[in-house]
């Protein structure tokens, strides 16, 4: 959805939403969201899930950057350290 919206012309939000909706039903499965039942989330793929999403959090505006880096780093520790970084090179929230 992300590369659909990179060439579609005008509004692109829908499809960036969509993207993003879906990443966070991968992510989601970290907390036990989304899984049938005796399924065990994948870490790979909940890390990449949310490493996609961050960009689409911040652009789209729909949650709390800050508390989203939060989250990933608990469940990823080895990342905070670059996580850190992404997060203070984030524009002031806008009140």
């Amino acid at each position: 959805m992300e590369k659909k919206a990179a060439v579609a012309g005008g509004d692109q939000t829908a499809l960036l939403q969509f993207a993003l909706d879906n990443y966070l039903d991968v992510f989601d499965t970290s907390i036990g969201k989304n899984l049938r039942e005796g399924e065990v989330a994948d870490s790979f793929w909940v890390k990449k899930a949310g490493l996609q999403a961050l960009p689409l959090v911040e652009a789209l505006g729909v949650a709390d950057p800050g508390k989203f880096f939060d989250h990933l780093g608990k469940l990823f520790p080895q990342l905070k350290e670059s996580l850190e970084r992404k997060k203070t090179a984030l524009p002031p929230a806008k009140n």
